[in-house]
């Protein structure tokens, strides 16, 4: 070989080499971001995908997982597009009768499974003295008033209902006086006469996040990122200087008027007409139910809401939306639902919503279901009022889901126990394990505290208040660790010019734990973290 083909095949491994470790340091970062508690660094989760008349739907025969500190709960949606049975069909059966459900995250509920649903629940207790009565999930998450009621025309009323449950919540008012939903297209209507059309809606996008996004931690992180000029267009400042979401500005005595919400609530008004005449056409039966907020059924969250949003308890009036929606949704001929008495009565027994989260919770949910058993049980409906056996199965307590990572961390307990105790053989058992023990505590106490003040900072300052963090600590080894940066670069290097490329995963993995060891041996401070992985 001459000297040019040599000085080529070096800078082929060269290249190689820095190649191989570009993709170390991302798989690095893929594993750091999946295990660290950083908001936002992990895979964009989502069942939707872009529709043109809808802006939106959930994609049908897909399934995915969302997981929180609160819940860990899979999303499987049937090949019809609705978070149902399997084997449901788009023909009514004969001599069955059908209630749809339409509404957005608290009806799909995203926080729970569908054995807590309460959908499904009020479905179970119908079927529990009735089999032939069906009740279909139409809930799609951030879908408001608008978008549900072209969903009803659209795919809603192929399911031949017999009657319709429209659930609303708050938010749906800002959403209803909106083109767009966190710079999503959507359909909206004019704020006069009945929505029988809605307004030419912009362009929706191909695809709501990429592959990488939706994959790797490392890509959600940069689209979360990305999302930040979005998200800003989400919240106002009010006049006092404080911050809070526009959508909830309706619980406001005195709204900021560039928010037009009188146009939003004429322009909600509007779809409940339109919902009431496509019902009575299409020979449905109709219900509205208001479903409350958290801080109207737990009085103990508002005055964490008023720190939140540096708000007074004179400036807000918490029952207000859900009030002015049910006299509107009366002034249109639709009867209506206020379970908020029941959860109230119930919440003093226990929180009906997440803490985090203010989707109902397991319990909010089945108390939910029972007033509207309840009320679909009377003549009105289908009749028949509500039987012992269904009540009994709405009775039954939620499940809760237990905690993975206490039965990691005691895993890890063990094995760095017995390891311990078979490596210093001198040492009794009990003390081995009470050693590693506190050790693994101290760790995993450290953990929570950081992923507790992620969670207090919320999700766009906890993601930089996690990064920082992260850069620190590595910042902290990299000053400890400089009297070796001579050693490692020349190393590195050496194999790099000699073209030993595939060996870089190695060379970085013995290079990373010794230098680990020495940093651990000179400062307390990280210690405990660095041998806990060893």
């Amino acid at each position: 070989m001459n000297n040019r083909d040599s000085m080529r095949g070096a800078a082929l491994g060269a290249f190689l080499g820095l190649v191989t470790s570009a993709l170390l340091v991302l798989a690095i970062l893929e594993v750091g971001f999946r295990l660290l508690p950083i908001p936002g660094a992990k895979p964009v989760v989502t069942i939707n995908e872009p529709h043109s008349e809808l802006g939106w739907v959930k994609r049908a025969g897909d399934s995915t997982q969302k997981k929180t500190s609160e819940f860990d709960i899979t999303f499987e949606i049937n090949d019809l597009g609705l978070r149902d049975d399997a084997d449901l069909t788009r023909n009514k059966p004969a001599g069955t009768k059908r209630a749809l459900v339409v509404g957005d995250s608290f009806v799909l509920g995203y926080t729970v499974s569908r054995d807590d649903l309460f959908v499904d629940r009020v479905e179970r207790a119908f079927q529990a003295s009735n089999p032939s009565i069906q009740v279909l999930n139409g809930g799609t998450e951030g879908y408001a008033t608008d978008q549900e009621l072209v969903w009803l025309r659209k795919e809603g009323l192929t399911f031949d209902p017999d009657v319709v449950v429209l659930c609303f919540y708050q938010n749906d008012v800002y959403w209803n006086g909106q083109k767009t939903y966190a710079g999503k297209p959507k359909p909206r209507f004019p704020a006069e006469g009945n929505a029988d059309a809605p307004e030419t809606m912009l362009t929706a996008a191909n695809e709501e996040t990429g592959w990488w996004a939706k994959n790797t931690a490392v890509g959600g992180f940069l689209h979360t990122m990305s999302m930040g000029g979005a998200a800003a267009e989400l919240i106002i400042k009010l006049p006092g200087g404080q911050v809070m979401p526009k959508e909830e500005t309706v619980v406001l005595n005195d709204a900021p008027g560039s928010l037009r919400l009188d146009d939003c609530w004429s322009r909600t008004a509007a779809a409940l007409r339109g919902f009431k005449k496509t019902c009575d056409e299409a020979g449905a039966k109709l219900l509205f139910v208001a479903i409350p907020s958290r801080e109207q059924v737990q009085p103990d969250s508002r005055a964490p809401y008023f720190e939140r949003y540096g708000l007074s308890e004179e400036e807000v009036n918490f029952d207000q939306p859900t009030e002015k929606a049910l006299a509107l949704a009366s002034s249109a001929g639709i009867p209506v639902l206020n379970p908020l008495e029941d959860l109230r009565k119930s919440a003093a027994d226990g929180p009906m919503y997440f803490e985090k989260d203010w989707h109902l919770n397991e319990e909010g949910n089945r108390v939910l279901a029972q007033a509207i058993y309840q009320r679909l049980a009377e003549d009105e409906y289908f009749g028949g009022g509500a039987k012992t056996a269904g009540t009994t199965a709405l009775s039954a307590p939620g499940s809760k889901p237990m905690p993975v990572w206490p039965f990691v961390v005691g895993t890890i307990w063990l094995i760095l126990g017995v390891v311990y105790t078979r490596s210093y053989k001198d040492e009794s058992a009990p003390a081995a394990f009470l050693k590693v023990g506190a050790l693994v505590g101290t760790v995993t106490g450290l953990v929570l505290l950081f992923h507790w003040l992620s969670d207090l900072a919320g999700p766009t300052l906890g993601a930089v208040v996690g990064i920082g963090a992260v850069v620190l600590l590595f910042g902290f080894l990299l000053y400890k660790s400089r009297g070796q940066m001579g050693i490692i670069r020349e190393v590195y290097g050496s194999f790099l010019r000699q073209g030993h490329w595939y060996m870089i995963p190695l060379l970085v993995a013995m290079l990373t734990i010794g230098g680990l060891l020495v940093v651990a041996s000179s400062s307390p401070f990280v210690a405990p973290f660095i041998y806990t992985l060893f």
